[in-house]
């Protein structure tokens, strides 16, 4: 997907699909399809977020120098897993009880059972 409505995407990681199929944009989409005024959602530190997952509790999943961070879906930071190498991507298990992200080299598989 290149486009939505005819507008292009500035980036591959302008949008993330929800569990419940539904996009999510990076940059606010209006009725006419022109792109809404920019906020803020959430600040990610160290480093610049890669890629992201929505759970289906909502919360948003992406990855940063120091590990996954978790935000709400109202920005607010809920934690960070840390891990031991710079992460990118990343998808959820059956059942969300495990996220897995790549490294260079690796396959992590991080346990969310009970989270």
């Amino acid at each position: 997907m290149e486009t939505n409505e005819g507008r292009r995407f500035n980036a591959p990681n302008d949008f993330v699909c929800a569990n419940d199929g539904a996009l999510l944009f990076s940059e606010p989409v209006r009725g006419d399809a022109s792109l809404g005024e920019r906020r803020v959602f959430a600040q990610v530190e160290p480093g610049v977020p890669d890629g992201f997952r929505v759970d289906r509790s909502g919360w948003i999943w992406t990855r940063s120098e120091d590990g996954v961070q978790v935000y709400s879906a109202e920005g607010h930071r809920l934690g960070l897993i840390p891990t031991p190498q710079l992460c990118s991507n990343g998808c959820f298990g059956p059942g969300e009880e495990r996220l897995f992200v790549t490294s260079k080299q690796h396959l992590y598989a991080l346990d969310l059972a009970g989270g």
